[in-house]
């Protein structure tokens, strides 16, 4: 009580200014992204330059600990400088994961294609392209189209890893729009690559589109062998483990398989 007295007295111009100098000294100091985007978000700071290099320097797992604070501090930055400041792509990216982990997909579809346009890095550009079908899957086509701009699957600058992805993705899309013949080339394709790669997380990408496009009667055997591949900790391997289990789940209890499913 005593707290929101001294602070309600304080003018705002002096809160604000408080708040941001809090939000800095504790950045400088190491502390966690909760505690300084607390501050920073009852304060004006969100453009100074040393909060534009902090949102881009901080690991990007601490955004889904704290997505909508992220994507607060995060449209603010991006909204504040040129496209072509070495840090936008950065932020841009970052806030597009946090639109899309809020499930705000129009908004994040805007930022995903502004990047997608911008960039030079294809890496970049099929992670935006991904995160659109995905949200394509979800809500409906996007206004802005995962269909155009960007890499496709099986462009060579892509890692392999990345062709997998995106050619796991694509398939799902293929698929989503009533292509199956199409949709079953690409999962195929996807896991060519992925083997190929070796990365767990393509690994369960790919096998996840062969469960989704595939042959009805292998749709368990794929969602089994995804779930082996991914055994990760960080937030994209749960995300993939829980797509995973709630395409398993459904698969059984089709088989009528209800104890296992349960």
């Amino acid at each position: 009580l005593i707290h929101q007295v001294l602070a309600g007295q304080t003018p705002t111009a002096m809160r604000q200014a408080t708040h941001a100098d809090i939000a800095r000294r504790l950045a400088l100091a190491g502390r966690g992204a909760d505690s300084v985007a607390r501050h920073l978000l009852a304060s004006p700071a969100g453009t100074d330059e040393w909060v534009l290099d902090w949102l881009a320097g901080r690991p990007e797992t601490e955004l889904y600990a704290l997505p909508r604070a992220s994507a607060e501090l995060l449209a603010r930055a991006v909204d504040s400088i040129p496209a072509d400041d070495r840090r936008w792509e950065v932020l841009a990216v970052r806030l597009a994961h946090a639109l899309f982990w809020l499930g705000q997909h129009e908004q994040a579809n805007k930022v995903a294609a502004a990047v997608t346009r911008r960039t030079s890095d294809p890496v970049v550009a099929a992670r935006m392209r991904v995160q659109m079908i995905r949200s394509a899957g979800r809500t409906g086509p996007p206004a802005e189209s995962p269909r155009a701009g960007g890499p496709l699957p099986g462009d060579e600058r892509l890692p392999a890893g990345w062709q997998a992805r995106l050619a796991a993705w694509s398939a799902n899309l293929a698929s989503f729009d009533g292509h199956a013949a199409r949709g079953a080339a690409l999962a195929a394709e996807a896991l060519k690559h992925a083997a190929r790669s070796g990365d767990p997380l393509a690994i369960g990408h790919a096998r996840h589109a062969l469960a989704v496009c595939g042959q009805a009667h292998e749709r368990a055997e794929h969602i089994r062998a995804g779930l082996d591949a991914v055994t990760g900790r960080d937030p994209e391997s749960a995300d993939l483990r829980m797509l995973l289990l709630a395409n398993y789940v459904a698969e059984l209890t089709y088989q009528a398989r209800p104890e296992e499913a349960a």
